[in-house]
């Protein structure tokens, strides 16, 4: 039986004033993180932030 790779998606999450504010969901990791560039170009470093995460898309 052949064995199946588990497909990755890219999550990029903006937290505005320490609460979840944005999820969006890429293919590529390189989409993710230009997501996450344009958005800290308009946040407060003190209060918000943004980051890049697999998703790891299985069964179960």
């Amino acid at each position: 039986m052949e064995k199946h790779e588990k497909e990755v998606l890219w999550i990029a999450v903006k937290v505005w004033r320490g609460f979840p504010d944005e999820v969006r969901g890429f293919k590529r990791k390189s989409d993710a993180e230009n997501q996450k560039r344009k958005w800290l170009k308009t946040m407060n470093p003190d209060y918000d932030e943004s980051e890049v995460l697999p998703l790891l898309m299985g069964e179960g």
